[in-house]
């Protein structure tokens, strides 16, 4: 049911810009910096949830912490992009802000919804993980240990095809409602939606700071020519003054 009922918003996120890009092997280093920082304040909430809730009858069947979570490894991603310093140097935006707000408001008045998030957040990474892992690494020529892409490593799975069928197994096993199950999928279309704005806002971030470093360099450039161009004025005018004179 949850595989049909966010067919559409599924599709939605993967043609957005960045994930067309990353599917085309199109690949920025700041592309790839500005979604592991959004993903990292992402996973710290729902993995923050899952960890108070991981009793509760709808996520005890797919708590998997050792197979799955990815807060250690994104700050790893992190580190390295960033150096030691890292937690002081990122922040969540509006868009991330408000799926995180999301996912903690579930977590707290209703935790069963947090199978959605965990639906979408962790069958999305196995299914497009390893494909964006390879990209990446050949793209923006990473070391071949894996430095700055262990978001895409799972290293707990040795079949991630096979953990997939699991997983899904597992949500199948849930017994629900069917109103229930109506709820868990319109959840799931809400966190395609916060997945589909994180991107659409980090590509527009991403843009807008190339067009600010574009006007800089302009700017720059501008003003280190000024002199040359008055020079060249100045030897025009006064060419033209000496042959006028000259011509008297």
């Amino acid at each position: 049911m949850l595989l049909a009922g966010t067919k559409e918003s599924h599709t939605k996120t993967e043609i957005s810009p960045l994930g067309r890009d990353f599917y085309r092997g199109i690949v920025k280093k700041d592309v790839l910096k500005v979604s592991i920082e959004a993903l990292y304040f992402i996973y710290s909430a729902m993995e923050d949830e899952l960890e108070r809730n991981k009793d509760h009858p709808y996520l005890a069947p797919i708590y998997f912490p050792t197979e799955l979570y990815r807060r250690e490894a994104l700050a790893q991603d992190l580190q390295y992009f960033y150096g030691a310093d890292w937690e002081s140097l990122i922040s969540p935006s509006a868009a991330t802000k408000l799926w995180v707000k999301r996912i903690r408001e579930v977590g707290k008045k209703d935790p069963g919804m947090l199978l959605a998030h965990c639906y979408v957040r962790y069958i999305g990474d196995l299914s497009g993980g390893h494909l964006l892992n390879n990209v990446a690494k050949k793209v923006l020529k990473l070391p071949a240990t894996g430095e700055g892409l262990k978001f895409y490593t799972f290293e707990g799975i040795t079949s991630q095809k096979g953990f997939k069928q699991l997983y899904r197994s597992k949500l199948n096993e849930v017994d629900l409602e069917m109103e229930t199950k109506v709820s868990i999928v319109e959840e799931a279309v809400r966190a395609y939606d916060f997945s589909l704005k994180v991107r659409q806002l980090a590509g527009w971030m991403i843009a807008k700071s190339n067009i600010v470093s574009s006007f800089k360099v302009f700017v720059k450039l501008f003003f280190f020519s000024l002199p040359q161009v008055f020079s060249c004025i100045l030897v025009w005018t006064m060419t033209e003054c000496f042959l006028h004179i000259k011509m008297l």
